[in-house]
């Protein structure tokens, strides 16, 4: 009997030590630390950008509107600030983040001296009155280019990208501890890295202003005798900011005219009619009627760049 007791108390000993040892190592466990740890902090994106387009005297052609950005943990006090800030606009919104508990950011006209709110400024993409937006382009919904220097440059752009987080300490439901610290994370200096271009903004503006008066066409201004592109200017245009509207438009504001495919048609007539003054054809300024049948395969079509029988008037020697 002694024996069978002793047996008994000898496996429950076991047992013991067993289940303590599986306790010590669950508590001691690196990943379960790790786990533990990241369960008691929120992470917040308050903001991200990608790398700079410059024009030829670097000039930001990008991203050089800020707007402020409040990275808030909800108090009773932080989302009375906000409130009156808000002039109530916001009222519904700002309960809800109240009872939800979790830090969340918002735009913000002006900032507010609050121990819960911190602000940060950080870069519009594009503008309203953007800049030659047929060449800097857009990005999609995921902030990878689709058009323009966007699209051409996408992968250095995206290496250059920055960010601002910021790191909460939260309790078990996901709300913010009151005065634990928190940590900031603003890498938005490194978008300053980015793509130079030929483009010189001064230009553009006036070229941007001055075909405004065009229905549609473009405007391209090139510097001699390199040839580098100073001012493009497509009309009509659109704004980066509402690709859907431009995309929904009948006269394609996305199509960048100054670089589409156009057949050469009647352009050729230049070429004819230049060959007919150096050879001293045409005598006087009255009209000269001559036959061409030159023509060019374009685009699987083709094209007559001059038609029998044109009529040219010679208005000025040597135009």
């Amino acid at each position: 009997m002694k024996k069978k007791a002793y047996a008994f108390f000898c496996v429950l000993m076991a047992l013991l030590c067993a289940a303590c040892l599986s306790i010590v190592n669950v508590s001691s466990g690196a990943e379960y630390v790790m786990a533990a740890g990241s369960q008691s902090i929120y992470r917040l994106d308050v903001a991200k950008a990608r790398g700079s387009i410059y024009d030829c005297n670097l000039q930001p052609l990008v991203g050089e509107k800020k707007q402020n950005v409040a990275a808030v943990a909800p108090t009773i006090e932080s989302i009375g600030a906000l409130d009156q800030a808000t002039e109530g606009e916001k009222r519904g919104y700002l309960a809800n983040a109240l009872e939800n508990g979790k830090p969340f950011a918002m735009e913000l006209s002006r900032k507010i001296k609050d121990s819960c709110i911190n602000f940060f400024q950080v870069p519009e993409r594009y503008s309203e009155e953007q800049l030659a937006p047929h060449v800097v382009g857009y990005v999609d919904g995921t902030g990878h280019g689709v058009t323009g220097v966007e699209l051409a440059m996408d992968d250095l752009l995206g290496r250059s990208s920055g960010e601002v987080t910021v790191y909460y300490q939260v309790d078990a439901l996901g709300r913010v501890i009151p005065g634990a610290e928190k940590k900031i994370v603003d890498t938005l200096e490194e978008t300053k890295a980015g793509v130079v271009l030929t483009l010189d903004s001064k230009i553009q503006r006036l070229v941007q202003d001055a075909s405004e008066k065009l229905e549609k066409g473009a405007v391209v201004v090139t510097e001699v005798p390199d040839g580098e592109i100073r001012a493009l200017a497509s009309v009509p245009g659109y704004s980066p900011n509402d690709v859907g509207s431009a995309a929904a438009n009948e006269d394609s504001p996305l199509v960048n005219r100054a670089f589409s495919a156009y057949s050469p048609g009647s352009v050729f007539k230049l070429v004819t009619a230049a060959e007919e003054l150096e050879e001293e054809v045409i005598e006087t300024l009255e009209k000269k009627i001559f036959t061409s049948e030159f023509s060019k395969e374009v685009s699987e079509q083709l094209q007559n760049n001059i038609q029998k029988n044109q009529e040219i008037t010679q208005k000025q020697r040597g135009s």
